[in-house]
């Protein structure tokens, strides 16, 4: 029961993760998208004539420009400092908690039928 209950909390686990670093990737399209908007519409151009340069300006700076977006993407959803992957370790604890509790319940059941 042990090794059904922490096998199937820790394939609940990969799955949802794999589905975080996918919507991570997703949302991080958008936002070049949107950075492109802003470009577009000379929102950037503006702010930089009053001496204002934003976050996302900021970032397209640093860009490496020979990589495509879905790369960089893909790179920043590894990201060990990411906020997505705090969400994720979260959830592999929760199933290493899960496993642990299984455990010590097993043994306490064990124990009290030796009596």
């Amino acid at each position: 029961m042990i090794l059904v209950n922490s096998f199937i909390s820790f394939r609940i686990v990969y799955i949802t993760n794999e589905k975080i670093r996918q919507d991570n990737i997703q949302y991080c399209l958008h936002y070049f998208e949107y950075r492109k908007e802003r470009e577009l519409l000379g929102l950037e151009r503006d702010l930089i004539k009053n001496d204002f340069i934003s976050k996302s300006e900021t970032i397209n700076r640093k860009t490496d420009k020979s990589k495509s977006n879905i790369n960089i993407c893909e790179k920043l959803s590894r990201g060990s400092n990411s906020g997505h992957n705090y969400t994720q370790n979260i959830l592999t604890n929760f199933a290493a908690i899960i496993t642990v509790v299984c455990i010590v319940g097993t043994f306490g059941l064990y124990l009290l039928g030796i009596n």
